[in-house]
């Protein structure tokens, strides 16, 4: 579960990186993969048992936006390594999407065949050079993933100084 969801949540920070929200309609698709990550947040508790379809839809949400804004605005470089790269990402949605229909056996079946083709896919397709990274961008995302780590493991602590 961990793997799929920071897969996408990097995804993100490859998407934000390249595709400025600078138009209502990017900021709104934006805000919809958002809304699939809140979805899918939401259903972790419960993802192996009657939250996976919840948690299978999010993360279906969060990868159509994820492709397809990145095709449609990412520019021609990043648009064509995502245009070969989106089949293995919506393929793996597909499989957890699949698996929050399945016993909690075969879902972990599913999603761990989602994990492997995600592992796979750079090894398919080895050209990625068409990226542009500005890394600053990279520090401050991965820094809140950090952040909110510490604030997961600090949960139910008592708050004081």
């Amino acid at each position: 579960m961990l793997f799929v969801i920071l897969w996408m949540y990097f995804g993100y920070v490859w998407l934000t990186n390249a595709v400025t929200p600078n138009t209502t309609v990017r900021r709104l698709l934006l805000i919809a993969g958002m809304g699939g990550f809140l979805v899918i947040a939401l259903a972790i508790p419960n993802a192996f048992g009657a939250a996976g379809i919840a948690f299978g839809v999010g993360y279906l949400i969060v990868n159509l936006v994820h492709s397809g804004l990145f095709i449609s605005a990412g520019g021609p470089g990043s648009a064509a390594a995502m245009a070969r790269l989106a089949p293995f990402n919506l393929g793996s949605a597909g499989l957890v999407f699949a698996g929050g229909f399945l016993p909690s056996t075969w879902r972990a079946v599913a999603w761990s065949a989602a994990v492997v083709l995600m592992i796979v896919s750079p090894y398919v397709n080895r050209r990625h050079g068409e990226f542009r990274i500005r890394p600053a961008h990279f520090v401050e995302r991965h820094g809140l993933v950090v952040i909110i780590a510490i604030g997961i493991g600090a949960a139910g602590l008592p708050l004081n100084l």
